[in-house]
């Protein structure tokens, strides 16, 4: 009986004589067994392969799975911090919104506010410059540019010393007590000579300006024309003078008067006296 098994690819066959075939069948037989030895160990190899190429597919299965699932995580993360980042813009822009539209209603107070300064500034009964510490005007009102014959623009960054070229150094130095004393100087009565030339009287009163810190940074000058009043003063002391020269002559009248009529009351005595001894002397 012909024994024929194999073991790891290697064939084992019983001597030939101990086969009781013919050669060409044993030969036949052995290339057979050969063959489908060999092709069992190409199908094992290839099993194999399969069996590493499967595992490496399963790895990458799994690793792309992973990663999918990472991608997931991470397109989920970044969706809810998209959300938030949307979130957060929708926020910034309705605070933007809100912030837009307060900064509007200030920029509408505040030109409201300061147009009511301006009409205030301009219609104070008085003359109102704003002077820094080197006696520069830096604002005046509707009224003191009228008493100068100019517009506001004209006058506003000038000088003193253009304007009022007699009187600027006197300005100046009680300009200068203020600022150093830091305390307001009020009723300053002082001549100023106007556009036309002639002599104007103002009453003036000097308060320290301050700037946002508190510190002087100049003065503000209200004055008022007071030339009518200081006219009609100057009339009424005349006419005082007139009445008092008045009232002086009028006691001198009244003395003048009894001394003459003390005279004349000699005068009759006297006449009567010679007329009495004129008559005695003919009896």
């Amino acid at each position: 009986m012909q024994h024929i098994f194999s073991s790891s690819s290697v064939l084992f066959v019983p001597p030939v004589g101990q086969i009781f075939l013919p050669d060409a069948v044993v030969s036949i037989s052995a290339l057979i067994v050969v063959a489908l030895l060999a092709t069992l160990a190409y199908t094992f190899s290839i099993r194999r392969r399969l069996e590493h190429r499967m595992r490496v597919l399963e790895e990458n299965l799994k690793a792309s799975r992973d990663l999918e699932e990472q991608s997931r995580t991470v397109r989920d993360e970044q969706e809810r911090h998209a959300a938030v980042i949307r979130a957060e813009l929708t926020t910034a822009r309705e605070d933007l919104k809100a912030h837009d539209a307060e900064r509007r209603r200030a920029e509408i107070e505040l030109q409201r506010k300061a147009e009511e300064f301006r009409v205030v500034f301009n219609s104070v009964p008085a003359l109102i410059w704003i002077k820094d510490q080197k006696n520069r005007i830096l604002r005046v009102n509707q009224r003191a540019a009228e008493a100068l014959g100019l517009s506001i623009q004209e006058v506003e960054g000038k000088h003193t010393a253009e304007f009022y070229p007699d009187e600027a150094e006197q300005y100046y130095r009680d300009d200068l007590e203020v600022i150093q004393r830091q305390k307001a100087k009020l009723g300053i009565i002082e001549p100023v000579q106007s556009q036309g030339g002639n002599k104007r009287w103002i009453q003036t009163d000097k308060v320290p300006f301050l700037d946002a810190s508190g510190n002087v940074a100049g003065i503000i000058v209200f004055a008022q024309d007071i030339t009518e009043r200081k006219q009609l003063e100057e009339s009424m002391q005349q006419a005082q003078r007139v009445d008092s020269i008045g009232r002086l002559a009028g006691g001198v009248a009244h003395d003048f008067n009894n001394m003459l009529a003390a005279i004349l009351g000699l005068s009759e005595l006297a006449r009567a006296s010679i007329s009495s001894e004129s008559e005695a002397a003919h009896t």
